[in-house]
């Protein structure tokens, strides 16, 4: 009888050393787990905290370029606004420059302007007075009517006003000879009695010939007839 019972309790011994062991495995093995899953987490936040860094630097990387995108852009269009100024600069110089060439342009005709004028105002005048203006006058049209001198102020033009001449030629091909000396010598700048001399027409056809000229440029398509207009003021 009490070899039994010692033999059971060396059995339960036994039985709760493999308990106590097997409980110690378990508890080993859930402690390994556990640290290897911390680790692996662990590593998953590093890996994390990096991808975090490298895109946090990504965005500084990134704003740093757009600050010196944007500082360029203010450069560029500091640049471009220098660039405007100068080119209104420019224009206005050119305007102020080309406003001064048709002066000059038209103050070549002064002479044969103020002739005509002193021609029409001495109507009255003695016979002799009258014959040496009128051989003055006379010189100078035979002048301006001469063909060298017409072809130098319609090359003069077309410098000065843009190719006028040029453009009322293609804007009105069948415009006749005569109205085109009209418009031409209008454009230079002469006076109503030194185009009248010029081309052999009075007073009253003058004027009827300008204001028909004028409707016949307003009324057409041409793209170039605010310059036609501008050049017959």
């Amino acid at each position: 009888m009490v070899k039994v019972s010692k033999i059971k309790e060396q059995a339960l011994k036994i039985r709760l050393f493999y308990i106590v062991i097997i409980s110690v495995i378990i508890i080993t093995s859930l402690v390994i787990y556990h640290r290897i899953n911390v680790k692996r987490k662990n590593e998953d936040m590093r890996n994390r905290m990096g991808q975090i860094r490298e895109l946090i630097e990504s965005v500084r990387s990134k704003e740093d370029n757009l600050f010196n995108l944007n500082m360029e852009i203010g450069r560029k269009n500091l640049r471009i606004s220098q660039l405007q100024g100068i080119v209104l600069q420019n224009n206005e110089d050119f305007i102020s420059v080309k406003q001064a060439m048709i002066k000059i342009f038209r103050k070549r005709f002064e002479i044969i302007n103020n002739l005509c004028e002193e021609y029409f105002s001495r109507k009255d005048a003695p016979e002799k007075a009258k014959l040496s203006l009128f051989n003055r006058v006379e010189e100078q049209i035979m002048n301006m009517r001469s063909e060298n001198v017409l072809n130098d102020i319609e090359k003069s033009l077309n410098s000065i006003y843009d190719g006028v001449m040029d453009k009322l030629r293609d804007s009105f091909p069948a415009l006749k000879p005569s109205d085109f000396q009209f418009l031409m010598l209008t454009f230079a700048g002469f006076s109503s009695k030194a185009i009248c001399i010029i081309c052999n027409i009075n007073i009253g056809n003058y004027y009827n010939k300008r204001s028909r000229l004028r409707a016949k440029i307003e009324e057409s398509d041409s793209p170039h007839k605010e310059m036609f207009l501008y050049a017959m003021r």
